[in-house]
């Protein structure tokens, strides 16, 4: 378990910025709003992996799009900390299963890819009053204990400030799959694979991965089609260190057929000498081929 050491109420705190204006449309980037939450600091245990405080809940008291999602890791006074600490994070209307197809709205994030800015035009649509929860987690490798606080912001647009409302995207996450999804990677060089159906006909228009220390790449492969869909592949600093890995963004979208396979390979080059924790998987954005976008007004 994780204990709290100092812990706020969920108070989401407007601020006026103009963050990402250059990713939305022109005529709604003045619409944007900054809403800023710092869950924390925790105690995290030693050497261990996967430590999950209590979940938030939260709702918005009126319709409202998520257009961008960010997260940082930071201490008591809100310095930034290693990215390692942050396993994952999500934020949505419920906590998407694995390799399933349920229709859920929301978003992830990690500690190698903490910044999603939608394409212009989509948004993640929650309605007044609904139920949405935030779900970080956090990882410690080294052999003392941390403390550590998990900082959220969203960009957000009032639903009743938009007259024709945005496009509706969806989320679905896959994973390498085994026994978990958590796996451990020998010394040198580690590739697997896993296949999985996408059974409905949409447009991909973002896709952010979920990677561990030492990960190289991650591809998604149309095997139906023979194609790769996109590869990312993270940036190292000098050291060689992984610092970051890319997010695919397409306003115009990658087509869907109903019933098209995949292939998810994930790459890691281990240089120590002992098997090293690791993870691999995508979270993909969506347009669903027949969904209407919502009312702009705000519910009543």
């Amino acid at each position: 378990m994780i204990r709290v050491l100092a812990t706020t109420y969920l108070l989401m705190v407007s601020v006026a910025l103009g963050v990402a204006q250059d990713r939305i449309l022109p005529d709604t980037a003045d619409l944007v709003e900054t809403l800023v939450h710092t869950y924390g600091p925790f105690d995290l245990k030693a050497s261990t992996l996967q430590q999950v405080p209590t979940v938030m809940a939260m709702k918005f008291p009126e319709d409202m799009w998520l257009v961008g999602y960010h997260t940082r890791i930071v201490d008591g006074s809100g310095n930034q900390l290693a990215r390692e600490f942050q396993c994952h994070t999500f934020i949505g209307t419920s906590m998407p299963q694995h390799h399933s197809h349920e229709k859920v709205a929301g978003i992830f994030s990690d500690g190698y890819t903490p910044t999603v800015d939608l394409p212009a035009g989509f948004g993640i649509f929650f309605k007044a009053g609904e139920k949405i929860i935030w779900n970080p987690m956090f990882n410690n490798r080294d052999p003392e204990h941390a403390t550590a606080a998990m900082r959220i912001e969203l960009n957000v647009i009032r639903a009743r400030n938009l007259p024709q409302g945005l496009r509706p995207l969806l989320t679905t996450f896959r994973t390498i799959r085994g026994t978990t999804d958590l796996y451990l990677v020998p010394p040198g060089r580690d590739v697997r694979e896993t296949s999985f159906e996408l059974p409905f006909a949409s447009k991909i228009h973002v896709i952010g991965t979920h990677i561990h220390p030492y990960g190289v790449s991650i591809e998604l492969i149309n095997s139906t089609r023979n194609q790769s869909v996109w590869k990312a592949v993270g940036s190292k600093d000098k050291n060689g260190k992984l610092t970051a890995m890319p997010v695919y963004v397409n306003g115009d979208g990658y087509d869907i057929d109903k019933g098209d396979r995949f292939k998810l390979v994930a790459v890691y080059e281990n240089p120590t000498l002992h098997n090293v924790d690791a993870m691999a998987g995508i979270f993909i954005l969506y347009s669903p081929a027949s969904q209407p976008t919502p009312p702009a007004q705000a519910t009543k």
